[in-house]
C-alpha cells in the first residue's frame, strides 16, 4: 500500500476490527476533545474494540502506544491482525466461516471442548482464534461477545444472514496502523508497575511511564451487566483503578477514566475533574428498554490547560 494513500485516506477511514460492548465510538470525538492537547505515549489497557484510540489514531495524534486487555483471544486477534493479516482475511473467506446459523453455532462451540484451552497456548492457531473472534463478534447479537462463568462465549446468533464479516479495506488499515504498537495480554494493574525498573517484561517491551504519557481506562460499567469476561466486574476492582489514577497524580502522568453515571463513581473520583456525557446504551433485545441519554462520566487528573491536578484522596 502506497505510504501517502494509506496516511491520507485509509487513516482517515479506519475503525475498530469489532465492535466492542462498552465501545467508545459515539463518544470518541468528545473524548478527543477533551485528551490532552500534547502527549508522547498513549496507554489503553481496557482496550476491548479500541474506539478511541482508532479516533486518535484517524486525527494523527498516535506516536506511539501500547493496547492491553484481559482477555487473550482479543490480544491474539490484535496481534493476527497486524502481523497477519492476510492470513486471516483468507480465513474468513473460507467456507468455515460462512454466515450461517449453523456454522455460528458449530464455531462458537468450540470453546466448549477439553482441549480449547490447550488451543489458546499454540501459536500456531492464532489465526484461526483472531478470524473466529473478528466472526463471532460480527454475527452475535449487537455484536456482543459475552463470557460465561467457564469462560465460553455465549452470545447469540443475530439471526441475519446477510451481514458482511469481512472488511479487507479496514482489516489492512488497522494492520497498518498497528505498526510499532505495543500489544500486550494483562490486568489494567501492570499500569501501575511500569515505574518499577526491575520489573523485566515492561523492560523487554521497553515501556516505562513518562509525565508526557497519557493512559485512558475504560473498565466496565459497576452495578450492569458485565459479562466482558468470566471474571466479572465489581466496585472494588474499580476501586484498584481509581489507585491508579493517584498514581499517575502522583507522577505527573496523564490520566482519564470512563464509567457509568452513579452516586458511587461520582464519591470514589469527587477529587478529579469529572464531565458527563449523553450516551445510548443498545444492548438489549427489546429495542424498548435500550437507554437513551445515559450519563457517562468522563473523569480526568488534569484542568482545562493540561496541568496536572495536586489534590488525591488520603
Amino acid at each position: 500500500m502506497n505510504e501517502a494513500t494509506y496516511s491520507i485516506e485509509t487513516k482517515a477511514a479506519i475503525r475498530p476490527v469489532n465492535k466492542w460492548v462498552g465501545g467508545k465510538g459515539q463518544i470518541a470525538d468528545r473524548l478527543s476533545e477533551l485528551a490532552p492537547r500534547n502527549f508522547e505515549m498513549y496507554y489503553e489497557p481496557f482496550s476491548g474494540g479500541a474506539a478511541f484510540f482508532f479516533k486518535l489514531v484517524r486525527d494523527g495524534r498516535i506516536t506511539a502506544a501500547c493496547l492491553s486487555d484481559i482477555n487473550p483471544q482479543l490480544m491474539i486477534t490484535l496481534h493476527m491482525v497486524h502481523s497477519k493479516v492476510e492470513e486471516v482475511i483468507s480465513l474468513l473467506r473460507s467456507p468455515i466461516f460462512k454466515n450461517t446459523e449453523e456454522n455460528y453455532y458449530i464455531i462458537r462451540s468450540w470453546d466448549r471442548h477439553d482441549s480449547w484451552k490447550e488451543f489458546l497456548r499454540t501459536n500456531s492457531n492464532f489465526p484461526l482464534i483472531a478470524a473466529r473472534l473478528i466472526f463471532l463478534t460480527k454475527l452475535s447479537f449487537n455484536g456482543l461477545w459475552r463470557e460465561n462463568k467457564k469462560g465460553q462465549h455465549n452470545a447469540p446468533y443475530c439471526k441475519d444472514e446477510t451481514k458482511n464479516t469481512l472488511n479487507e479495506k479496514n482489516l489492512r488499515a488497522v494492520s497498518k496502523a498497528l505498526d510499532g504498537i505495543g500489544i500486550v495480554k494483562a490486568s489494567h494493574e501492570w499500569i501501575a508497575e511500569l515505574w518499577e525498573d526491575e520489573n523485566e517484561i515492561w523492560a523487554m517491551h521497553n515501556m516505562a511511564l513518562c509525565p508526557t504519557d497519557f493512559v485512558y481506562f475504560d473498565p466496565p460499567y459497576v452495578a450492569s451487566w458485565n459479562d466482558y469476561t468470566s471474571e466479572g466486574w465489581n466496585i472494588s476492582d474499580l476501586e484498584k483503578v481509581a489507585g491508579t489514577l493517584d498514581l499517575l497524580t502522583d507522577r505527573g502522568t496523564y490520566g482519564m477514566v470512563s464509567m457509568k453515571d452513579t452516586p458511587e463513581v461520582r464519591e470514589l473520583f469527587k477529587d478529579y475533574r469529572i464531565i458527563a456525557l449523553k450516551t445510548h446504551c443498545r444492548i438489549n433485545c427489546d429495542a424498548s428498554k435500550r437507554q437513551n441519554g445515559m450519563s457517562e462520566l468522563i473523569i480526568m487528573n488534569y484542568d482545562e490547560n493540561d496541568e496536572i491536578l495536586n489534590q488525591r484522596r488520603e
